[in-house]
């Protein structure tokens, strides 16, 4: 069968904004694009696009003050099955410290931090 896919996102921003979009069709599924997701801009501000380490297409561009309408339409063809999983691999943990080590890390970079610049303050107070 065949999918449509596609966005219309649409950003109010104060200021000029830098922004790192991950809007493509991820690289694995290039052979089955009929029509391809080109992101049109509007309006228009220069782009640039890379792949990041994980082979996701990234797209990057600075938005101007005000309206910015990012849109894409896709056209690829697609079996309707799940996804499959790969039910060997387990999933990653990552341990995230706790308060207490948290607040021991930051105060020891915190006092690290001041004593440089205690040090610093006295050169520059001698000069």
């Amino acid at each position: 069968m065949q999918l449509r896919v596609g966005y219309e996102l649409i950003y109010e921003c104060p200021q000029p904004t830098p922004m790192v979009l991950m809007l493509n069709i991820h690289h694995t599924r290039a052979g089955d694009i009929i029509v391809a997701d080109r992101m049109t801009v509007d309006p228009f501000v220069p782009a640039s696009s890379y792949r990041d380490g994980f082979g996701n297409w990234c797209t990057r561009l600075v938005a101007p003050a005000g309206r910015l309408r990012l849109s894409a339409n896709a056209v690829l063809n697609d079996t309707g099955e799940p996804d499959p999983i790969a039910l060997s691999e387990s999933p990653s943990t990552i341990r995230m410290p706790g308060r207490r080590e948290r607040r021991g890390r930051l105060s020891r970079k915190a006092k690290a931090c001041a004593a440089t610049t205690r040090t610093w303050r006295s050169r520059s107070a001698a000069a």
